[in-house]
Formats: structure tokens, C-alpha cells, sequence
């Protein structure tokens, strides 16, 4: 199923991506990001397990609306679309990755976003009274 990822960060605001759901083994490997961003930079792992996540989400990822300049010293005159490949993404802002990962992973997971503030969250459970009697001696033997 594709799916279309929303981001509340206003930063992100106009970013569209599309998306494959997610697996339990890409979900694990794209969870990696947040373990490799506590790690030193010059640790072998890091860029090793940064490889793997920039794989993992071009695979996930079907499309996206990002585009980037057409000459890199005009950061300002035409602009060409992005294109989705582990290059690419490895160019891309950390944040704008995390933000991607969080929401694939709340998409995959079923997480839905809090309750507006208005909404009780549903009925509260009725108290229920029990009957209660004292309970005769035990017996003796």
C-alpha cells in the first residue's frame, strides 16, 4: 500500500512523500538513525549504519516533492526535482530524515496523533456497585 506521510514540524510544511509500508525488519532498520545520531562521527558503525538507512528509505520511499537548485551557486534562479536514491537522501537534511522516519514509523505502528483537546476521549467507564455481605465463619474441624 503507498501512503502519503504528514509532518507537523511548520518547518515541513509543503513536503509531500509517498511511501511503501513499512516491514518489521525495515522499520528496525530505519530506527537505527536514532542509535547512529548519539554515536561519534567517527566511529566505523556510523557511516556504515547510515549506508544501510539512506538503502532502506530509498527503497520506501516512492516519491517526494523536493526540489533543489539547477546550479548550486543559485540557490535562488531554477530548481530541479530530487530524485529518490541512497545519494540523494544522504544529502539531505537530518532533521527532514527524521521527521520521514518518525512518520513512517507512526504510520506502520498505527499511531495516531493525540486527542484534540476538546474531545473527552469517549464516555468515562460507569461505577458499578458491588454487593457485599460478610461471609460466615469457616467451620472448624
Amino acid at each position: 500500500a503507498r501512503l502519503k506521510l504528514s509532518f507537523d514540524d511548520p518547518e515541513l510544511a509543503g513536503v509531500e512523500v509517498r511511501a511503501r509500508r513499512l516491514n518489521g525488519g525495515t522499520l528496525l532498520e530505519l530506527t537505527k538513525l536514532r542509535h547512529l545520531a548519539g554515536m561519534k562521527d567517527d566511529d566505523p558503525d556510523v557511516a556504515e549504519g547510515l549506508a544501510q538507512v539512506f538503502q532502506g528509505l530509498a527503497k520506501v520511499i516512492v516519491s517526494w516533492n523536493l526540489e533543489e537548485p539547477v546550479d548550486q551557486d543559485d540557490p535562488d534562479g531554477p530548481t530541479r526535482p530530487v530524485q529518490v536514491t541512497a545519494e540523494t537522501i544522504a544529502d539531505q537534511d537530518l532533521g527532514l530524515l527524521m521527521s520521514i522516519i518518525n512518520a513512517l514509523q507512526d504510520v506502520t505502528t498505527g499511531v495516531s496523533g493525540p486527542l484534540d483537546r476538546s474531545s473527552a476521549g469517549g464516555e468515562p467507564f460507569p461505577e458499578v456497585s458491588l454487593p457485599m455481605e460478610v461471609l460466615s465463619e469457616s467451620p472448624t474441624s
